[in-house]
Formats: structure tokens, C-alpha cells, sequence
């Protein structure tokens, strides 16, 4: 998703709506950080399911008060717990779900403003950085997750995770005419930012728009920006 919002300038030429890339990139950052703040003011896991086991707990007392014989008692404490499997592991299930999409929307935010910020100060290079996002952390996020043993010292990635990124974008970079040694530079400290950046949607794009723009990568012709 954040991928293709990022591309959508260099596919469609925006212009005809209006917009220039400044500002459909600031109403992107805009949109995704009120989805965000959303998020963040959501109750917390904690909250969530404490709330749910004390209503689960009243249930349960105001039931065992209702019943006289032991057997019902037994009958209802077995019907109880599978109550709880059904009901309650679930319901934690989703709250986690929730709470794990919040570092999705954080990224979306920060890619963002990776790519506008690299739109301000590099023009047109920010179609390496976007290209960057595409390529270089689909690729280390998925070889990493999956064939990923080795880590890299001080960070979270792994070296055949950033192996296969870098070679991901230095074929990627070849096939639209960047030149070997630029294609390697570039893909290179793009690896290495996506790696030890605290942020990685944040620094890839950056990192790769700079670097193109100091090596005068080529600029393909795209469709929402002058030429």
C-alpha cells in the first residue's frame, strides 16, 4: 500500500488533478499521520484485555451464585473455561493485531516523509528513494524473514536479507540505465542505511535520492514532474 501511494506520481501524471508532487505527498504525510494519532489513542493491550477478564470474572460469580448442586457447578466451570478459549484468546488475539498495525501506520508515516523531504531537497531523485522503498525493503524484509540466520552486529537485519536487497537494486538501478559503479554505490549505502538507520522507511529514501542526486544518476522521464 505504501508503495503504491508513493509511486502513483511516477505512473499517473497527478498534474491533471491539480497537484503537484509537494503537494500530494504532503497530503499523504497528512492522511497517514491522522490515521496514526487514531492508533496511538486507542485503548492498550493491557487495557483491553483486563477489561474483558473483569467482565468475563462478573459473569462468572454472578452465575456460580445462581447454582446449587455440585454438579451443575462442575458442569459450568468446564463449559466456563471453554468460554474463555473461545472468547477471551480471541478477543487478545485481535487486540495484538491491532496494536501490531500501529507500527505498519508508523512506517507508512515516516516513509512519507522520507520521500517528501527527499522530494524538497533532491527534485526529481526522489524517484530513486521511492524506487528504494519498493525494492530494497520488500526484498531484505522478505529474504530476512525467511532465509535470514546471520545478523548483522548492532542491528535488527540480517546479512542475507541486506545481500539480497543490495543485489535486488543494483539489478534494478542496471535495468534503467545507471551505470555499474553508480548502481553499486547507490545500492550499497542505501543497504547499509536501510540496515543501521533507526528508521529504515525514513532513511532509504533519503539515503538513495541523495546519493543519486550527488552521482547525477539518469532520471527517467516521469510523468508528474517537469523535465
Amino acid at each position: 500500500m505504501l508503495v503504491t501511494l508513493l509511486f502513483l506520481p511516477f505512473v499517473v501524471d497527478i498534474r491533471i488533478f491539480g497537484l503537484t508532487t509537494l503537494t500530494y505527498y504532503s497530503i499523504l504525510l497528512l492522511v497517514s499521520a491522522f490515521i496514526n494519532s487514531i492508533q496511538v489513542k486507542k485503548p492498550p493491550l493491557v487495557k483491553i484485555v483486563l477489561e474483558h477478564i473483569e467482565e468475563t470474572r462478573n459473569k462468572f460469580f454472578a452465575k456460580i451464585s445462581s447454582i446449587e448442586s455440585k454438579s451443575e457447578i462442575n458442569a459450568f466451570i468446564v463449559s466456563f473455561l471453554s468460554e474463555i478459549e473461545h472468547t477471551l484468546i480471541p478477543q487478545i488475539n485481535a487486540a495484538i493485531r491491532d496494536y501490531e498495525r500501529l507500527g505498519g501506520y508508523i512506517g507508512i508515516t515516516f516513509g512519507a516523509i522520507g520521500v517528501l523531504v527527499s522530494n524538497i531537497l533532491f527534485k526529481n531523485y526522489v524517484f530513486y528513494g521511492a524506487l528504494a522503498l519498493a525494492v530494497v525493503d520488500t526484498v531484505t524484509a522478505l529474504v530476512g524473514k525467511f532465509l535470514g540466520k546471520t545478523r548483522i552486529p548492532g542491528t535488527n537485519a540480517t546479512l542475507e536479507g541486506s545481500l539480497a536487497g543490495l543485489v535486488a537494486f543494483f539489478v534494478t538501478l542496471s535495468l534503467i540505465k545507471v551505470n555499474a559503479i553508480a548502481a553499486l554505490i547507490i545500492s550499497t549505502l542505501t543497504v547499509i542505511a536501510e540496515a543501521y538507520g533507526v528508521e529504515d522507511n525514513l532513511a532509504i529514501p533519503l539515503t538513495a535520492s541523495f546519493t543519486a542526486y550527488l552521482l547525477k544518476a539518469p532520471i527517467p522521464s516521469l510523468p508528474s514532474f517537469p523535465s
